[in-house]
């Protein structure tokens, strides 16, 4: 027979295993020049469209282009504002100035995220995403084998986990999966504390100090509802655990792991403070605030998984992908509009990726079987657990009644995104029942009558699936792109699809089947070398998830990545410390938008931009954007494209408000003079299809009277850093220095030294002024949040306390007496 594994040394090898698991997946982008970016769907849109024959190849998808439109920019500017000796914490080139340590997944502050500062932003995203891919594998191998799993199925949770088709669906969201990689270990950690309890022995790590390190991480990768599925996830399973050690060794006994729990959760509010702090303090005045309403909630479920959704845990593709061409996404939600009046508008792949492979679902449909037969053992308990986390998982995002709970009852939710996100803990509740499902085939071989219940049991979820995924299709509605669809075309379109189920089916019931009638623990596979029923599932998956999910997402060229264009470049050297004014105003879900150096683009090339692109904006400054609206197709003037509501554009110049934006050059890709700026001819027509127009601009940086009248004599600046600003001013009388960077708690002034008071400019009360005695001063703008500076100081204790508990683990390991 071939080599035989102890379980010792699968656990030993287990971090290896998952780290070149991970490597292989993303091979591409690991071993040759391509970069883990979305950057081919810039090429659709001026000024890097220049140039490029014919139709983009990327098909266009609008949650992808946050890789290269949000995630590169953030990554990019944090990496060189520390690399230049300072913290990011204000980006002075979007929104005229924006809070960024505040955006939370920005996630300045996540250990992760060191490799970002350490080598090029380019190719720093594939390596974190191996990281990440590697710990989200490994950390449900460990919750496993914490749970009394054996390795080798433990080992096939984990590449159920970490390849599931969520998981990969957002891969390239990096705090997505830096997020949702920590839950299986703070489970792990969860029942690790009730162990002790129970046992009545700790770990030489106080369990707080685990339990709060892991939380603090969560929160620190950025994505906040993520942690707060994992943080209700890790609540509830704790809530079990303490009810069953009660009823063991009474009440009494809960009170160690209770205060385990609070010291947790204030060790990770600790850690976490530089960064929720200011995140909190700019959710409070943001564009998102307001109070849950039903309206709002309609509007929030409108975009959950509908029963449909049940086709793709067989066919993932059933609704199309972004990858083929031949078989665009078409999946839809109803929207219904305030006029009450139902449109279809398309969904999103990875709002709905809920598949998990052929073989794991037969597994876990096996593991729930044998639990429901052997309710008495802890095992089969902790399978009938991950069986109602599935449940609820896949409740809450189908958009039923459990959504109201969170959206009414848990303050900031009905801030969150789609309930479909709720999928991450459907995946992470399928890989633990498939692990143990595996590991039940391998220690007892199922009977006849259990092969038959499981194999009958997924070919009902497969029919049901078919069906109810051929009703979505006849019921699409007319005005939904894609609906003149036949169930028999969008049966042709997925070959691939069907050749994965029935090759995947056909080997999952073999393996049932082989098991059960010949009791057999291994299978011969020549000269004299048997594998066991584990390993070859193992195989099976990893080819399963691998072919549905390699392809996934995309790579580019590093030169595909914000290259210089002839336009850029002329704006690199004539705009200075003023800003740019693109002229935008439409955008897309369906196709590449007709829009032209989009928001956040102008972060990469150090340009100051009047537009941005982020899930946290001042509400200030969406009212103010707002003013430079033209009606929408709704009939509104709003800055945000109905598509999109975190992106603010300004559309058009033509108002009195235009010249204290600091603007010096509009942008368009069309003629503009006669409509927007009339008499106006460009200053610069690029080759890569941009037209820049002269803006009359007060500057960004204005001396004025009193009067309100234009001082001739400008400052002079000195600096201009994302979180330092000062400037030279020299007036015959008292002035206003009015600066044209948004006004926000944490920006204080000082003149020659002495501190000033920050005012509201008169005219524009979005941004910044200061009063100026006459003479010859110096001005400095600075950016010390007390947020910032309060969570530091917070953050310090933590690394304190956390520090004291691996000196005391250290002295316990070694120097303690025997």
């Amino acid at each position: 027979s071939g080599p035989k594994f102890s379980e010792r040394q699968v656990d030993r090898c287990s971090a290896l295993f998952f780290f070149l698991l991970a490597v292989s997946f993303l091979w591409k982008s690991v071993f040759t020049r391509a970069v883990f970016l979305p950057a081919t769907l810039l090429k659709g849109m001026a000024p890097w469209s220049a140039g490029v024959p014919g139709v983009v190849s990327a098909i266009w998808n609008p949650l992808r282009w946050d890789g290269i439109a949000q995630f590169y920019p953030w990554r990019h500017f944090a990496a060189e504002t520390v690399r230049a000796g300072r913290l990011p914490l204000w980006n002075p080139y979007q929104f005229c100035g924006t809070p960024f340590v505040a955006n939370s997944q920005s996630a300045v502050f996540y250990p992760g995220n060191l490799l970002f500062y350490l080598m090029p932003t380019d190719r720093a995203f594939a390596f974190t995403a191996v990281l990440h891919l590697m710990l989200a594998g490994w950390f449900l191998f460990l919750l496993m084998r914490r749970l009394g799993c054996g390795a080798w199925g433990s080992m096939l949770g984990g590449v159920v986990f970490a390849y599931s088709a969520w998981e990969v669906a957002w891969l390239q969201l990096p705090s997505f999966l830096a997020t949702s990689c920590w839950i299986p270990l703070l489970l792990h950690e969860v029942h690790r504390t009730m162990s002790g309890a129970a046992s009545g022995k700790g770990g030489r790590v106080p369990a707080f100090v685990s339990l709060g390190g892991i939380l603090g991480m969560m929160l620190l990768a950025g994505h906040l509802q993520i942690a707060f599925y994992g943080l209700l996830t890790g609540a509830l399973y704790a809530v079990v655990l303490l009810i069953r050690l009660a009823r063991a060794k009474g009440v009494r006994a809960m009170a160690r792991p209770l205060l385990s729990f609070t010291g947790a959760l204030l060790l990770a509010a600790l850690l976490a403070s530089p960064q929720m702090l200011p995140a909190l303090e700019l959710s409070a005045v943001s564009h998102r605030t307001g109070k849950p309403s039903a309206s709002g909630f309609r509007a929030y479920t409108e975009y959950a998984v509908s029963p449909a959704g049940l086709v793709t845990l067989t066919l993932p593709d059933f609704f199309g992908n972004d990858q083929d061409p031949t078989n665009a996404y078409w999946g839809y939600y109803i929207k219904r509009f305030p006029t009450g009046q139902d449109i279809g508008l398309r969904h999103n792949l990875a709002e709905t990726a809920n598949y998990i492979g052929i073989l794991p679902l037969m597994l876990a449909i096996f593991a729930i079987l044998r639990a429901i037969l052997h309710r008495k053992s802890s095992r089969n308990i902790n399978i009938l657990l991950f069986s109602a986390l599935g449940v609820i998982a896949l409740l809450l995002a189908s958009g039923s009644f459990l959504n109201a709970v969170l959206y009414f009852g848990v303050p900031g939710f009905a801030q969150s995104g789609s309930p479909a996100r709720s999928l991450i803990l459907w995946s992470l509740a399928g890989a633990v029942l498939a692990g143990f499902g595996a590991d039940k085939l391998r220690s007892r071989a199922p009977s006849r009558r259990e092969s038959a219940i499981v194999l009958g049991s997924f070919g009902l979820l497969v029919a049901m699936g078919l069906s109810l995924g051929a009703h979505c299709v006849s019921a699409a509605p007319p005005d939904l792109s894609g609906a003149a669809l036949t169930v028999g075309e969008v049966f042709s379109r997925i070959t691939l699809d069907w050749i994965r189920l029935a090759f995947f089916a056909i080997a999952g019931a073999s393996l049932f089947l082989l098991a059960s009638t010949r009791k057999m623990s291994a299978i011969p596979v020549g000269n004299g070398k048997k594998l066991s029923i584990t390993q070859i599932a193992i195989m099976l998956v990893i080819a399963d998830l691998f072919v549905a999910g390699i392809a996934a997402n995309p790579t580019a060229q590093p030169e595909d990545v914000y290259p210089p264009t002839d336009s850029i470049t002329w704006l690199k050297q004539r705009v200075g410390h003023e800003r740019i004014f693109p002229m935008n105003q439409h955008w897309s879900l369906y196709a590449t938008p007709h829009a032209f150096l989009p928001p956040n683009a102008a972060t990469v090339y150090g340009l100051h931009d009047v537009q941005g692109y982020d899930s946290l904006l001042t509400r200030q400054y969406k009212n103010f954007a707002d003013k430079f609206a033209i009606a929408n197709a709704l009939g509104l003037r709003d800055a945000s494209p109905p598509e999109v509501g975190n992106m603010v554009f300004f559309q058009t110049p033509d108002i009195a408000f235009t010249p204290e934006t600091g603007a010096s050059f509009a942008i368009s890709t069309f003629p503009t003079g006669p409509a927007l700026l009339p008499g106006v001819d460009p200053s610069f027509t690029g080759s890569d299809g941009l037209l820049i127009y002269p803006l009359a601009s007060n500057g960004r940086a204005t001396l004025r009277l009193k009067t309100g009248a234009i001082v001739p004599t400008q400052p002079q600046w000195v600096e201009d850093s994302p979180t330092r600003v000062t400037l030279r001013v020299e007036a015959s009388n008292p002035t206003l220095l009015d600066l044209h960077d948004q006004f926000y708690p944490g920006w204080h002034v000082t003149i020659d030294g002495h501190a000033a008071r920050l005012n509201r400019e008169r005219q524009t009360p979005v941004f910044r002024s200061v009063s100026v005695p006459s003479g010859y001063h110096r001005v400095a703008f600075r950016y010390e949040p007390a947020s910032f500076r309060v969570g530091l100081f917070c953050a310090c204790l933590g690394l304190m306390i956390l520090a004291g508990a691996a000196g005391r683990a250290l002295w316990r390991s070694h120097f303690a007496p025997i």
